[in-house]
């Protein structure tokens, strides 16, 4: 298991433009249904694209605050609670329980970190004293967040996922709101910005966890939210073996350029890889199948993970 040192480096060497943070308690609002989801099962992965990530789209943050007089405000249980209804989406539609919840706590502080970053027009996961709306609460939830700058709410949910940018090759963000032991966040949102602290309190390992917590996942996958980077993690692998080849549907090589690998504290081990022309306007399936070789486990194991991401349009 990671130390909490460990763990703090690694998030403060990720930051995004994106947005998020918000007053929260610990509550799951979809605690009804938090099992993950078939992914074979086209049907059900559109019913769950429409339930809940349709369902999660924000048209107002609703925030009460104001930077120029550095007041922290508020979001409504309605942001809050869409947040939180897209970080579950996610972690089932990659096979995880969508069971996470919000602390009120966390989440108050939250608000102070996103109000720093709007203020200062800036992301740091180390705000020094002399920024504008500086707050010690803000600064200890900055560092233990995701920090977004440039989206809020729900939408930062997306930006974290889709880790585009230069610096985050090793898509960190996404291992955070992918990391099978995450039990719970807290949220704070501007207008703007976005704090979703990730780090600490992690719970035990889910029931029925899958092999490897892939992104895209195996089956049938939203081709909307197909990113550019595409990833694959396993708790302590070592991937420095590892290759991988993709394939389309009529067996042609995918070209693809492999990640630098960075193992230094970001959920799971994962090899992070950029396939090129993959098709995701398409009106038909498309079938993309994946194959890793050279994985070493645990256990010492050596093994092979093959499996078919099949595109489709959702909406």
């Amino acid at each position: 298991m990671l130390n909490f040192r460990t763990l703090l480096a690694g998030c403060i060497s990720v930051i995004m433009l994106q947005t998020a943070c918000t007053k929260t308690e610990d509550v799951n609002p979809n605690n009804d249904d938090s099992t993950a989801v078939d992914g074979s099962n086209k049907d059900a992965i559109l019913k769950l694209y429409n339930d809940e990530y349709v369902a999660s789209i924000l048209s107002d943050i609703g925030w009460t605050g104001d930077a120029t007089s550095c007041s922290a405000g508020s979001t409504p249980s309605t942001t809050q609670n869409k947040v939180l209804q897209r970080i579950n989406f996610y972690r089932k539609l990659v096979g995880l329980p969508g069971d996470i919840v919000l602390n009120d706590t966390k989440s108050q502080k939250c608000m102070q970190a996103a109000l720093m970053s709007t203020a200062n027009n800036s992301l740091s996961h180390s705000p020094p004293t002399s920024w504008s709306c500086y707050t010690a609460d803000g600064r200890e939830a900055a560092g233990k967040s995701n920090l977004s700058l440039g989206s809020a709410g729900s939408r930062a949910i997306d930006s974290y996922i889709r880790d585009a940018g230069s610096g985050n090759y090793f898509v960190g963000h996404r291992r955070w709101i992918l990391y099978p032991k995450l039990a719970e966040v807290g949220t704070g949102d501007t207008d703007r910005s976005n704090a979703l602290w990730v780090i600490g309190n992690f719970g035990s390992v889910p029931d029925n966890m899958p092999e490897y917590v892939a992104y895209p996942p195996s089956g049938y996958m939203p081709q909307d939210l197909v990113y550019p980077r595409w990833s694959f993690s396993i708790p302590a692998a070592d991937f420095d073996n590892a290759t991988i080849t993709m394939t389309d549907a009529s067996g042609n090589a995918v070209n693809l350029q492999q990640e630098q690998l960075n193992n230094g504290g970001f959920g799971d081990r994962t090899i992070v890889w950029v396939p090129e022309n993959i098709d995701t306007q398409a009106t038909e399936d498309i079938a993309y199948t994946v194959k890793i070789s050279g994985v070493k486990l645990s256990t010492g194991e050596t093994k092979e993970y093959t499996y078919t991401v099949t595109l489709f349009k959702a909406q």
